[in-house]
């Protein structure tokens, strides 16, 4: 993480206002392709009209034959929504690299039910909240495992009381637009080795976590309506300190590893951030602007070439 970006995690974190600089938010009219943010692109196709519809075992799959994945840097689809617009059906791809905050291993798809973009945003985001309950206690499980400072494990437990209010507090703005959010499944197993937790706190923590307090700070401050404003300020704050758990993690475990898989972990770490800036020049829609305030993707570029700028998680 570049000595910028650690500073506003730093700042975030402790609740402090952020200098003026490249994630002042704004943005302009117009419609444009939507991008869900948190390293996923959401792609769209108009339906033909389809005997019976389309469920949820053929939603995933009609992602794939239309080539939702078709995109810079690849993906897979994770999520799959139908919704009905001017009387037809629209079908809504989300394309994941990798998932706002820390999704657990063997986390599967989803499918939520939603009847608008907003509402797919939150829906998404809910689960996503959802996920990183159980990704921080195995994580907790884990460094107990590889012998971790106590701190560090307490960190990772309390993280994951700060994701369940996370995700109850986007599961009420999900409600709300009339969203159902898709329970949380996943594949079991068993605990990872070092450097595999160390290779997903890189992406996910290193890169995840710190661009998710990045963004959710930007809503708390630009999203015209106030309850996501507040919950966002709570977000932002919560994840920043998440961020700065996974910088403590990285830098314990690399004075663990060989030298071959600290180099590993700079490779995937640069690349997580490289797909960011990617996925950032995608102009999210003016709803997603202004209901949600999402940065323009100016800002968004901005913010995830912060986060890119150095190969190392510090």
């Amino acid at each position: 993480m570049a000595p910028l970006a650690l500073v506003w995690m730093r700042r975030i974190a402790l609740g402090l206002p952020l200098v003026a600089g490249p994630l002042v938010v704004s943005g302009c009219d117009g419609d444009a392709p939507t991008s869900g943010g948190c390293g996923q692109t959401t792609r769209t196709f108009a339906l033909d009209e389809r005997d019976g519809g389309v469920d949820a075992t053929t939603c995933l799959a009609l992602c794939d034959e239309l080539g939702a994945t078709d995109i810079p840097a690849g993906g897979r689809v994770s999520e799959c929504d139908v919704l009905l617009v001017d009387g037809g059906q629209t079908l809504v791809c989300t394309v994941d690299r990798f998932c706002r905050g820390r999704p657990p291993a063997g986390l599967l798809a989803a499918r939520a039910e939603v009847t608008s973009e907003i509402g797919a945003y939150l829906a998404r985001a809910a689960h996503l909240e959802r996920a990183s309950v159980p990704a921080f206690l195995d994580l907790a499980r884990e460094l107990e495992l590889h012998g971790a400072p106590a701190p560090m494990i307490s960190a990772a437990r309390c993280s994951a009381i700060e994701e369940a209010r996370h995700a109850r507090a986007m599961d009420r703005l999900a409600s709300r637009e009339g969203a159902i959010v898709a329970p949380v499944e996943r594949v079991a197993g068993g605990p990872r080795s070092l450097r595999e937790l160390a290779i997903d706190n890189a992406v996910h923590g290193c890169v995840g976590e710190a661009h998710a307090a990045l963004v959710a700070w930007a809503q708390s401050r630009a999203a015209r309506d106030p309850e996501v404003r507040r919950a966002h300020a709570e977000i932002a704050r919560d994840e920043a300190r998440h961020a700065l758990l996974s910088i403590a993690l990285d830098t314990w475990a690399r004075e663990r590893l060989p030298a071959r898989d600290r180099r590993v972990l700079e490779d995937v770490r640069r690349d997580a951030a490289s797909a960011l800036v990617r996925d950032a020049e995608v102009e999210p829609s003016h709803a997603m602007r202004d209901v949600l305030g999402m940065p323009d993707a100016t800002r968004a570029v901005d913010v995830a070439r912060a986060l890119e700028e150095t190969s190392e998680c510090v």
